[in-house]
C-alpha cells in the first residue's frame, strides 16, 4: 500500500504539526496521504501511520536509558506498507521522528527555505518496511542568534533546524530587536535605503519567532546579555554607547581606577560592584521577575558584562574571585525562584573572567543550573580532537587577564570548572560567528565542527550551541548541516556526510563543486581573518596559489541555468562565489604583505561588490557581519 492515513495522537500542537509535515512531504514524493483523527483505544486500521509520544502510540514500551524524557530526544520508527508508528520520547521528538523517517526514505534538506528540499523521485517506496530506534547523541543541540537578520531569515532557519537534528533556539538580550534592526537599517551597507523598525516591532517579531520555535517543540533559551544594563536602570541597546546611568545607580557600577562609570560608554560591557548587597538584591530581583513573567523560556541565561579586564577594584570585591561573587548571586536567584515555585533552568557562564572557576562558593541547588563553556578567544584552525600538551590555568590577575587561544589552554579552564560543578553542561561555540568567513570554502570549518562535536564526551559536555549569524550559506550550508547531523549522531562519518550533501545539493558534477570548496578552504587562514598571530608569509603564499588555481573553475563548474531546484540555486551561488573569493583573496593577500595602500584599494573593491550584490545574496551571506569583522578584527578600513 502506498496510500497512508496520518493520525496525530494526543492533543499536542507539535504532534499535529508533525503529522502535517509528513503528509506534505509524502505529497512531494507523489504519495497519496491524508489526515486522520485519533481515537484512543481503537484498534489500528491498515494504512494508518500514528504519530506522537511513545506513551501515546506505543504504550508500555518506553525508551530505555534516557535521563530525562522531556529533555533527551529519542525516536522509534516502525512503518510497513500497512502503516505503523512514528514515536518520540517527547512531543518535539515526535517531529524529529518524522524527519528521520523521511531522511531514510531519501529526503534531504540542503538549506533553509522552500527551495532547499530534495524529494526522492523514485525508489523510496522500496525502503518500506522500515524499523529504526535512535536517541540523540547529545541533549543540547542549538543555534543562537547573531549578525543582521530579517524575521524571514530566522523563521526559515527555525523551520530547517529540526530537519537536520537541532532542538533549541536562543535569542540573546530581551528580544531580537538588535539583530533585526541591523538588517532593516542595512547597517554597513550605504547602498540600500534604511527602514528601521521600532522596539515594539522588534518585540512583536520576537514573539512570532518564539511561537514558531514552540510550534516545532524547540527548547527556547533567553536573554544572556543585558542584565547589568537592567540593574543600572537603562534600556538594552546592544553593544551601543549610551548615556550614563542615573545618579542613584551610578554607585552600583564597578570601580576601576577609582571611578564608577560605563566601560567605554557601553552598558552591556559594564560590570557591577558584585560584592555590594544592593547589587545582589537588584540583580536577583531583576532575574527573578523576568523568569516569573516569561514562562516560555525553557532556559534563562544569566551572564555578567560582555567585556573583560573591567572587574570592580573596590576592597570588598578584591577579596573574592569574580566567579565566587557570581555564584553568590546565582544562589540568591535560585532561592527566590524556589520560593515562587518557578522551575526555569538557569544557564551560567564560563567566559572571560568567569573562566576561572569559583574557589569558595558552591551552588546550593545545582540541579537548577547548566554550565555553558564559551571559549570565544579560541583558534578554529585546530579542533578539540587534536592533541596538545596539557596546560595549566594561570593565576587570576584582576583586570590584567589574557584570553586563551590554544585548545589546551581553553579546556584547562573547563576542567577547573568541572571540579566545582558536576551538573549538566554544554559548549557554546563560535565556529560560525566570526572565524568561518576566513574559510570561504566552508569545508575546513565544517570538519573542525564535526571533530569538535565528536570530542564533546571526552570534554564532559552534553552538546553544543552555536553562536552564529543566521545566514551561513555562502557557498553552502555544509557547516550547519554538519553540526546538526553530528550532534544527533556523533558516529556520523564526515566524508560520507560530505559526499551525500554535495551530491544532493549540486547534482551531476558535484565532485567539481566539492573540489572548488576544498581549494578555497585550504587556501585561506581563519586565524589571520580573526585577528590572531600567524605566519603572514605562509598566509600570502597560500593566497597567491589560490588566485592561480581558482581560474580553472570559471569554466569547469557545472552550469546552473537549466538545472532544477534545489540544484539550480546551489550552482548559481557557487558561480557567484568565484568572484567573491577572488576579491576577498586579493584584499587579504595585500593585508598579509603589509601593503597598506593596495589593501585599502582591494578591500574597497570587495566591499563594493558584496554591497552591490547583497539583495540576491541575502539568504546566504551576512554583509553587515563580514564588514564588521573585517574592520574590527582583521584591520581593514575604507
Amino acid at each position: 500500500m502506498t496510500k497512508f492515513q496520518v493520525v496525530p495522537c494526543g492533543e499536542s500542537p507539535v504532534v499535529s504539526f508533525a503529522a502535517e509535515e509528513l503528509i506534505r512531504h509524502f505529497q512531494m514524493a507523489g504519495c497519496s496521504a491524508f489526515p486522520g483523527k485519533w481515537t484512543p483505544g481503537k484498534e489500528q486500521e491498515p494504512g494508518v501511520i500514528r504519530i506522537g509520544t511513545v506513551d501515546d502510540v506505543d504504550p508500555g514500551k518506553p525508551f530505555e536509558g534516557l535521563k530525562d524524557a522531556q529533555l533527551d530526544d529519542a525516536v522509534r520508527i516502525r512503518v510497513s506498507r500497512e502503516g505503523g508508528i512514528l514515536a518520540g520520547s517527547n512531543e518535539r521528538s515526535a517531529l524529529l521522528a518524522v524527519y528521520r523517517f523521511l531522511y531514510e526514505l531519501g529526503f534531504r534538506w540542503v538549506r533553509p527555505g522552500k527551495d532547499g528540499v530534495c524529494a526522492p523521485e523514485k525508489g523510496w517506496k522500496e525502503k518500506i518496511p522500515l524499523a529504526l530506534e535512535e536517541r540523540a547523541s547529545f541533549r543540547h543541540r542549538g543555534i543562537c542568534i547573531e549578525g543582521a537578520e530579517s524575521v524571514e531569515n530566522i523563521l526559515d532557519l527555525l523551520d530547517w533546524m529540526p530537519k537536520v537534528g537541532y532542538n533549541a533556539y536562543f535569542v540573546q538580550f530581551d528580544d531580537a530587536y538588535i539583530f533585526l534592526n541591523r538588517w532593516y537599517t542595512h547597517e554597513n551597507n550605504p547602498l540600500l535605503p534604511p527602514h528601521p523598525i521600532s522596539r515594539g516591532e522588534g518585540a512583536r517579531m520576537t514573539e512570532w519567532i518564539i511561537e514558531e520555535a514552540h510550534r516545532r517543540g524547540l527548547m527556547y533559551h533567553a536573554v544572556g546579555h543585558g542584565w547589568t544594563t537592567r540593574v543600572m536602570g537603562l534600556c538594552d541597546g546592544g553593544w551601543e554607547k549610551t548615556q550614563e546611568p542615573p545618579p542613584e545607580t551610578r554607585g552600583l557600577l564597578a570601580e576601576i581606577d577609582g571611578k564608577r562609570t560605563l566601560f567605554h560608554g557601553v552598558p552591556t560591557n559594564t560590570n557591577l560592584c558584585y560584592s555590594s548587597p544592593e547589587v545582589v538584591e537588584r540583580f536577583a530581583e531583576t532575574v527573578t521577575e523576568y523568569a516569573r513573567q516569561h514562562p516560555e523560556a525553557d532556559y534563562l541565561h544569566v551572564w555578567l558584562a560582555d567585556a573583560f579586564n573591567n572587574q570592580c577594584e573596590c576592597p570588598a570585591c578584591r577579596e573574592h574571585l569574580p566567579t565566587d561573587l557570581y555564584i553568590h548571586i546565582l544562589n540568591e536567584i535560585d532561592r527566590r525562584l524556589t520560593e515562587l515555585g518557578v522551575r526555569t533552568r538557569i544557564v551560567m557562564l564560563a567566559y572571560q573572567e568567569l573562566l576561572w572557576a569559583p574557589e569558595k562558593e558552591r551552588l546550593h541547588n545545582p540541579d537548577r543550573f547548566v554550565l555553558m563553556f564559551a571559549p570565544i578567544s579560541r583558534s578554529f584552525e585546530h579542533s578539540y580532537a587534536e592533541p596538545e600538551p596539557p596546560a595549566q590555568v594561570p593565576a587570576y590577575e584582576r583586570n590584567h587577564i589574557t584570553m586563551p587561544v590554544g585548545i589546551a589552554e581553553n579546556t584547562a579552564f573547563l576542567r577547573g570548572w568541572q571540579k566545582a560543578f558536576s551538573g549538566d553542561s554544554f559548549d557554546y561555540d563560535y565556529h560560525l560567528g566570526r572565524a568561518h568567513y576566513g574559510d570561504p570554502g566552508y569545508q575546513r570549518i565544517s570538519e573542525v565542527l564535526w571533530e569538535d562535536v565528536r570530542s564533546l564526551p571526552a570534554l564532559g559536555l552534553n552538546g553544543m550551541m552555536l553562536c552564529q549569524e543566521q545566514r551561513v550559506g555562502f557557498p553552502t550550508w555544509m557547516p550547519n548541516y554538519t553540526g546538526g547531523m553530528t550532534l544527533w549522531n556523533r558516529s556520523t562519518d564526515f566524508k560520507e556526510l560530505t559526499r551525500d550533501y554535495f551530491s544532493h545539493c549540486f547534482g551531476e558534477g558535484w565532485e567539481e563543486c566539492l573540489a572548488y570548496c576544498e581549494l578555497a578552504s585550504r587556501s585561506f587562514s581563519m586565524d589571520f581573518w580573526n585577528g590572531k598571530k600567524v605566519d603572514r608569509e605562509k598566509v600570502a603564499a597560500r593566497l597567491e596559489s589560490f588566485l592561480k588555481e581558482q581560474k580553472r573553475y570559471e569554466t569547469s563548474l557545472p552550469a546552473w541555468e537549466s538545472a532544477q531546484e534545489p540544484v539550480r540555486s546551489a550552482r548559481r551561488i557557487l558561480h557567484e562565489h568565484l568572484r567573491y573569493a577572488r576579491l576577498f583573496a586579493q584584499a587579504l593577500l595585500c593585508r598579509a604583505r603589509g601593503e597598506e595602500a593596495a589593501t585599502r584599494e582591494h578591500w574597497r573593491a570587495f566591499a563594493a561588490w558584496i554591497r552591490e550584490h547583497e539583495m540576491p545574496l541575502q539568504p546566504w551571506l551576512d554583509v553587515y557581519r563580514i564588514m564588521e569583522i573585517g574592520q574590527n578584527y582583521t584591520g581593514f578600513s575604507e
